[in-house]
């Protein structure tokens, strides 16, 4: 079934039922991890506004592109005894025949008039993970897992 990936997706929930599914995320995931392991648990990511602008100039620039993406990352393998980074990447989605959930742009497809090669990337890896760069004072942010 053929998706509309132009609609938005956008929807206004209540402040207390987002706090609740915040919370219900940290419930999930606290018991899949080891006790000296939770406070690395993702619970947000910050994105600036100056890159969340430069990512509409280009949707604004491409009218095939319909959506964006976010991918969970860990800069490293899995090990509790460094100091690791969860991300998101974000990877713009193309509308194309044959993907109804429409495709991920991994690599520019023009980027030699960049003066890119073909592996030039069209992924964007520009969140900050908390809580460096969190409110740990929100409602959101919610308590310390324990």
């Amino acid at each position: 079934m053929k998706q509309d990936l132009t609609k938005a997706t956008r929807v206004r929930i209540p402040v207390e039922e987002a706090i609740q599914e915040a919370q219900n995320w940290r419930d999930f995931i606290g018991p899949q991890v080891s006790a000296s392991s939770q406070p690395k648990i993702p619970k947000a990511v910050y994105i600036s506004r100056d890159d969340i602008m430069a990512l509409a100039k280009e949707f604004q620039n491409n009218e095939n592109l319909v959506g964006t993406r976010a991918y969970f990352t860990l800069k490293y393998p899995w090990s509790e005894d460094i100091k690791n980074e969860i991300k998101f990447v974000l990877v713009p989605v193309a509308a194309e025949e044959g993907y109804p959930a429409g495709k991920d742009m991994l690599y520019i497809p023009d980027a030699k008039e960049y003066g890119g090669g073909p592996a030039e990337s069209d992924l964007y890896d520009f969140t900050k993970p908390c809580p460096d760069y969190c409110d740990t004072q929100s409602a959101m942010y919610g308590e310390a897992i324990v």
